[in-house]
């Protein structure tokens, strides 16, 4: 059997915001413009993929363009006839390699459907690779990329300059062959700030473990948690600066 994928493009008024970590983005939105991919199989259709972010008159035009020169190709596309239920057998397994829960099954519906989608975005992306990449499941699979944006690309580097930091002292020796600060006993173990935007808290208390096991010879692992509920400059899960944070 074979499918269809479809693009569409629609610009929507944007409805009561229920979704946290849309409604947390700094920006106000109202008219939206969204794009879709519905794949269609044997009648029978499926929502793989629903991005939506504000409307910017400036690049309408430009992504239509590149819309219309696109579409050909994705029409002309075969998906296998079992592509859904192989696609849901994948879903589930993701589901249980990374823990996911979801409230509701409309919830886990929507996941399947962006998980869908980003699967589909690699396989093209590792075709039209070159070099060594692999590209495939990782533990943001269910995220759009708006809400990747959200949570992990802190948008206060965007948005505020930050405080100056002072520039560290050149080093006037030449460079060892290699060097790894792990066999020197001076970075603690691996840490996951999880679905949490707080890069920025574990780049400091890195830092600071680091210089602390160069000054006292000891390493201890701090708390990142504590920056996050105790930093006023900064915005915990939202977002942060380091050099706020140095201060805070």
């Amino acid at each position: 059997g074979q499918g269809s994928l479809y693009s569409l493009e629609a610009t929507l008024e944007e409805p009561r915001c229920k979704r946290t970590t849309v409604c947390q983005l700094p920006v106000s939105r109202k008219t939206l413009l969204c794009s879709f991919e519905v794949l269609d199989e044997l009648g029978k259709h499926m929502l793989l993929r629903r991005d939506c972010g504000p409307v910017d008159t400036r690049r309408t035009e430009d992504r239509n363009e590149t819309l219309k020169s696109t579409l050909p190709a994705l029409n002309r596309d075969s998906l296998p006839q079992d592509f859904s239920v192989k696609m849901a057998s994948i879903f589930k397994k993701f589901v249980r390699t990374y823990n996911r829960t979801y409230e509701s099954k409309e919830e886990a519906q929507w996941r399947l459907s962006v998980f869908a989608s980003n699967m589909v975005r690699a396989q093209k992306i590792q075709s039209l690779d070159r070099g060594t990449a692999q590209y495939g499941i990782t533990k943001f699979s269910d995220l759009t990329e708006e809400e990747f944006r959200t949570i992990y690309l802190n948008p206060l580097l965007r948005s505020e300059p930050g405080k100056k930091m002072q520039l560290a002292k050149p080093v006037e020796d030449p460079a060892p062959p290699q060097w790894d600060w792990r066999s020197k006993g001076a970075v603690t173990n691996v840490k996951d700030q999880g679905m949490c935007g707080s890069c920025w808290a574990f780049s400091v208390t890195g830092n600071v473990e680091g210089q602390w096991f160069l000054k006292r010879g000891t390493l201890l692992s701090l708390s990142e948690q504590e920056l996050l509920d105790c930093d006023k400059l900064d915005k915990a899960c939202l977002g942060g600066l380091p050099s706020n944070a140095y201060s805070a």
